[in-house]
């Protein structure tokens, strides 16, 4: 099998220069995150996303939240062959030995549920 090699890639942005064009907030929370980044794979056309763990909290059921609330989105375009979700986990030098174990416990749950899709 070939391996599709991303092209475009979109992280997390607290702050931006002017308000989202999809939400009118200038400060996109974590709560809007996941809206954020489907939108960047389905309107902007990224082919990879950061979900970034260094230094912040982020939503843990990113994926989960992303099948659920676009489905038919993902069955079409399948993550990890299609579109692709990149973590950035927390630097366990930098950060707590429990902040780091809760990014992989989340690798590990997003895999079981891109599974089931």
């Amino acid at each position: 099998m070939a391996r599709k090699i991303p092209a475009t890639m979109a992280t997390q942005h607290p702050d931006n220069a002017m308000a989202a064009y999809w939400n009118n907030k200038k400060f996109i929370d974590t709560l809007d995150e996941v809206e954020e980044c489907y939108r960047m794979f389905d309107e902007l056309k990224c082919t990879e996303y950061m979900w970034d763990w260094e230094g912040k909290f982020v939503d843990e059921a990113v994926v989960e939240k992303l099948f659920q609330r676009h489905h038919d989105y993902f069955k079409k375009h399948k993550l990890g062959k299609d579109v692709f979700l990149t973590f950035r986990i927390p630097n366990v030098d930098e950060e707590s030995g429990f902040r780091l174990a809760r990014a992989y416990m989340a690798i590990l749950t997003a895999d079981d549920t891109a599974h089931e899709v």
